[in-house]
């Protein structure tokens, strides 16, 4: 018998004030992907895509980046070995104007960023795109921000995909779960070669 990688994967609380802005569920159980999923790709906007977040589903959870800047999601033990190199974010459903559904990883605000406009203006793009709107992103250098651009003409609705959120994450992220730290990505992380 297989087990399911995601049965370690716990959900992570941010700190208040993003638990506030998005109201980040936690007591998730992911279960077993029903034959047949599509998944949803797991990365950022891009500066030309036009954007909106689903206003419900989200998950906190650590995660690293292998040298690809592929996602893992990673367990709560192994994050606490990691240290800074696994990183809070709250995973959110997005979709694009052609209809295109993604798992949108946003840091999570702590301590040590706290005032890093990037994070911050990534989290108020986030909120604004979960109440309705459609925005595009862009980096703007001078700042160290994102500018929102939020779309005055008329898109289609967004038709979200029917499966429960965590079947979502579970098809996205498929066997790219860290729960050992004899994960490749763990060891490259510890060589310093991330």
């Amino acid at each position: 018998m297989t087990t399911n990688p995601f049965d370690e994967v716990e959900a992570t609380m941010p700190q208040e004030s993003f638990e506030d802005t998005f109201g980040v569920q936690d007591g998730y159980s992911i279960e077993s992907l029903p034959e047949g999923s599509s998944a949803c790709e797991v990365r950022k906007a891009t500066n030309k895509e036009i954007f909106t977040a689903h206003p419900e589903h989200q998950f906190a959870a650590n995660v690293a980046y292998d040298a690809q800047k592929l996602v893992f999601l990673v367990t709560r033990s192994i994050a606490d070995e990691l240290g800074s190199d696994a990183k809070k974010v709250v995973l959110v459903l997005c979709q694009n104007q052609h209809g295109e559904s993604f798992i949108f990883p946003v840091n999570a605000i702590t301590s040590q960023n706290a005032k890093n406009g990037w994070i911050l203006s990534i989290h108020k793009a986030i909120s604004e795109a979960q109440e309705g709107s459609f925005i595009r992103i862009s980096a703007d250098q001078s700042r160290e921000c994102y500018r929102i651009h939020k779309i005055a003409r008329e898109l289609p609705a967004p038709h979200w995909p029917d499966k429960p959120f965590p079947e979502l994450l579970q098809a996205a992220f498929g066997d790219r779960v860290i729960k050992s730290i004899d994960h490749p990505v763990v060891q490259e992380i510890m060589e310093g070669l991330l």
